[in-house]
């Protein structure tokens, strides 16, 4: 009897989590629906971005540790997708994708351990869609208690012209943002005696903050997206669910928090640059959660820590082919419910160089490492990596396709039909 009930619990457990699942699909089916029902409305949705990145990466990351170890690791395919869309002055969604297959091998000292000799592999598909609702003048007057201002008309376009420099004015607004991050992964381990295991993540997020930065800012090359002003907000993100293969943490994170950004011209000192500050901080709320962090905890961490990540970036364009962008940060992770009250502490640098031989075509070479600093013996993990993409902008295909129907006449095919006058 008490085996029957247990085998019970295990199925009704398995059950409660299948119907989760399936309630997160549905959720992200329906959410997907709306934001596409809502393009096709034409007049009252405009598309400010649709664009997908395709490309290929190899990088190569290696140390000087007592025991050397290196990593070999490749990208192919590697698509990045952008999509943003905006209805009447206040709502906006963005859907930014990754779909990708990954390949590394792991080697020490010059040896590949025993049983570790196949390439390890992930399959990922990454998709962060966001709805974000801005506070009008409008809004804020009747709020004010204020006259009512007239309706302004936008005299928006389904298809904009994407040179335009920026997609947002220097005016601050207020904001209030949802979202629903999901992840899978399917991994293969380099330790051949291991099988293959999915990984799936669902997130929800909520922002709250104020927003006056210009984004997409095109200078000299085709990279195009310098930024100018900040954005700043509170959020809160909770994981809805998430599994390896067929278990799934009982308890999961839950975050609190702020985070923004400040972008800064310096034109009066260097032409065509731009310096970007960034920071977040995050309180992890669930005390029974488990975090499994890099360098340390390899087994997890289980109770409340503060995230706190902060950086700067800075961008330039050398000239109209030929773009740097290069950011150091660093990140903490102060763990309050460590018996000995440690922290985790790393550093970042990364640098690229971006090379555009045609508009659509960018190659990249970049450089960077990341460490964790401990007290002593603190080793760089440095990093290489090459690679390509090309981008592909709806819009202005589209564009092109249309301004190519109209300059093509009827029938151009057809030869004119030519009378000889002197048959009349």
């Amino acid at each position: 009897m008490l085996i029957m009930l247990v085998m019970s619990d295990k199925i009704a457990n398995k059950r409660g989590k299948n119907m989760k699942k399936a309630v997160i699909l549905f959720l992200v089916t329906m959410m997907t629906q709306v934001v596409f029902a809502e393009i096709k409305k034409g007049p009252d949705t405009k598309i400010i971005k649709n664009k997908m990145d395709a490309g290929f990466y190899f990088n190569y990351i290696f140390n000087s540790a007592d025991i050397p170890v290196s990593t070999t690791g490749f990208g192919i395919p590697v698509l990045k997708y952008y999509l943003e869309t905006a209805q009447e002055e206040t709502n906006k969604f963005f859907l930014n994708g990754d779909l990708g297959y990954d390949m590394s091998k792991t080697i020490y000292d010059g040896e590949v351990l025993e049983g570790e000799d196949r390439y390890a592999s992930v399959m990922y598909l990454d998709l962060d869609p966001q709805f974000r609702f801005y506070v009008t003048d409008e809004m804020m007057a009747k709020f004010r208690g204020s006259k009512k201002e007239e309706p302004k008309d936008d005299n928006w376009n389904d298809w904009v012209d994407t040179d335009i420099e920026t997609k947002a004015d220097s005016k601050i607004k207020w904001f209030f943002a949802f979202g629903l991050p999901l992840l899978y992964e399917n991994v293969t381990p380099q330790n051949e005696s291991l099988d293959s295991e999915a990984h799936s993540a669902v997130d929800f997020t909520i922002n709250f903050g104020i927003d006056n930065k210009q984004v997409d800012i095109k200078k000299l090359s085709p990279w195009a997206k310098f930024q100018k002003g900040y954005f700043v907000y509170g959020l809160f993100e909770y994981r809805l669910s998430e599994s390896y293969g067929d278990e799934s943490p009982e308890k999961l994170p839950m975050f609190f928090g702020t985070a923004g950004d400040y972008a800064y011209e310096l034109d009066n000192w260097v032409s065509n640059a731009t310096a970007r500050g960034f920071m977040s901080v995050k309180y992890q709320l669930a005390a029974d959660a488990i975090e499994i962090f890099p360098w340390e905890y390899t087994m997890g961490y289980q109770g409340n820590y503060l995230d706190l990540t902060f950086g700067v970036e800075y961008v330039q364009d050398f000239t109209d082919k030929l773009n740097l962008v290069a950011s150091v940060s660093g990140t903490t992770w102060q763990l309050g419910d460590d018996p000995e009250g440690d922290s985790i502490n790393s550093m970042k640098f990364d640098a690229t160089l971006n090379y555009y031989s045609i508009p659509e075509l960018c190659a990249f070479a970049g450089f960077g490492f990341e460490t964790h600093l401990k007290e002593e013996d603190s080793t760089p993990d440095y990093r290489v990596t090459l690679g390509a993409a090309y981008t592909l902008d709806f819009i202005k295909l589209k564009q092109k396709m249309a301004q190519k129907k109209i300059e093509t006449p009827k029938n151009a095919d057809e030869e004119e039909e030519t009378f000889d006058d002197e048959e009349w």
